[in-house]
């Protein structure tokens, strides 16, 4: 029996096998000792041959698969692609070299990358210190997380727009300064450099050629003030205010008496002499530079009293007074007031 299913698995495959015993004759006559007879080995056959018919030829079915009928009765040979729940594009994925590349990649954790056609790499989100931080880089335990670190350091960075509420300044604006009263100054296009505080009275001015700042004093000298021609951004003080011309230089207010007496003066307290009647002489506190000076004199009195300027000295002024007949007459109370250069 065992001969025999070696002789159907040889007709199945196409292979001539020689028995070592025939136990069948083209004559129908089995030899000696045959296990059976030769009628039951036909009947045999031609049930198998009939279970082969059922199968689809293989001529024309090439790369094909055999199926069963939706009967379960026959069998027939249809394309893998033609099967149901089998078309390429709708239930199946169709050969791909960039999954192949993901395929062949390793177990290791990270965050998938295309690095060319058919190519794929595993990358880990890394940060920079100082300036981004990363937790969950390679998404494995979590989504990656980016966030901005305490402490930032934008080296050789440019940070444009934006708005900084009550930011703490460090480095290398506060190298620049020195000092209380120190400037931040622009020195050249994006420079900065340092303005030490200037001293007393002096004033920020951009200097003369209206490239930069400087600490300057435009106090006006005293030539200055006497000339009285400078339109430059120059001031002066109270106490140099009255070399200007038209500053008086001295003035004084005084009541007619034996000597006179001084109400009210500038310079100093001016003192005053009465040589006679409606004649009197003031020494002023501070001399005049020459005797080319303005004397300016009023009277004050019930009556009209004509005042006039008698001589003057670089040190005193002599004033006169007369009635209105012409002759020497005490006023009550008399003014001048002086203009020149002291």
């Amino acid at each position: 029996m065992r001969k025999m299913l070696y002789a159907i698995i040889a007709l199945a495959l196409g292979v001539n096998v020689v028995l070592a015993n025939d136990f069948f004759t083209a004559s129908g006559v089995p030899s000696t000792g045959a296990a059976l007879v030769s009628s039951t080995i036909r009947t045999e056959f031609a049930n198998i041959g009939a279970g082969f018919d059922k199968m689809p030829t293989l001529t024309g079915n090439g790369n094909k698969v055999v199926t069963v009928n939706a009967g379960g009765t026959a069998l027939g040979a249809t394309a893998a692609t033609a099967l149901s729940g089998m078309v390429i594009g709708t239930n199946l994925q169709a050969w791909d070299a960039d999954l192949d590349a993901v395929a062949a990649l390793t177990s290791t954790a990270g965050m998938l990358a295309r690095t060319g056609a058919g190519a794929f790499a595993v990358r880990t989100i890394t940060g920079t210190s100082a300036e981004i931080d990363v937790a969950n880089g390679t998404g494995a335990s979590a989504a990656p997380t980016l966030s901005l670190p305490t402490a930032l350091t934008f080296t050789g960075k440019t940070i444009t727009g934006g708005t900084f509420s009550s930011p703490t300044i460090t480095t290398p604006i506060l190298t620049v300064i020195d000092a209380a009263g120190d400037l931040i100054v622009g020195t050249a296009a994006d420079t900065v450099g340092r303005l030490g505080i200037g001293t007393a009275y002096q004033r920020l001015m951009v200097n003369s050629g209206g490239t930069a700042i400087e600490w300057s004093t435009p106090m006006a000298s005293q030539a200055e003030l006497e000339a009285g021609t400078s339109i430059g951004p120059v001031f002066t003080t109270p106490g140099r205010q009255h070399f200007h011309p038209s500053a008086a230089k001295a003035w004084g207010f005084f009541t007619v008496a034996n000597p006179p007496t001084v109400n009210a003066g500038y310079p100093g307290t001016p003192t005053g002499v009465k040589n006679s009647v409606g004649n009197f002489t003031i020494t002023h506190q501070v001399t005049f530079s020459s005797t080319n000076y303005s004397v300016i004199v009023v009277a004050e009195h019930s009556s009209a009293v004509i005042a006039q300027v008698g001589t003057r000295t670089a040190t005193t002024i002599n004033l006169l007074f007369f009635d209105a007949a012409g002759a020497a007459a005490d006023p009550g109370l008399f003014h001048y007031v002086c203009f020149g250069d002291q």
